[in-house]
């Protein structure tokens, strides 16, 4: 338990793209697993993180690398998902 914590939802245009979302960004491993941890999961077409850390530096390159490598996912997912309506919104 750390005494540092963010909750963000990502909103997508179908539960398959929220779950192919949170495998594709949950495959990463952190660089310092004692420091930070974060949990991916799904609900519908929502993606959900959870991410605790030991000090408030961690939480946020963790929280600036995952804004980074999800939105490379969101513009995969809108140009080869499938959907019609791709893409993402946080809320």
């Amino acid at each position: 338990q750390h005494p540092y914590s963010c909750d963000l939802e990502l909103q997508f245009a179908s539960p398959k793209h929220a779950q192919v979302a949170a495998d594709a960004l949950a495959v990463d491993q952190e660089m310092s697993p004692k420091s930070v941890s974060r949990t991916f999961t799904t609900d519908g077409c929502t993606m959900k993180l959870h991410v605790e850390a030991a000090d408030a530096r961690f939480l946020r390159l963790t929280m600036l690398s995952f804004f980074d490598m999800s939105a490379v996912v969101v513009k995969t997912l809108q140009e080869f998902g499938g959907e019609q309506e791709g893409g993402a919104a946080t809320r």
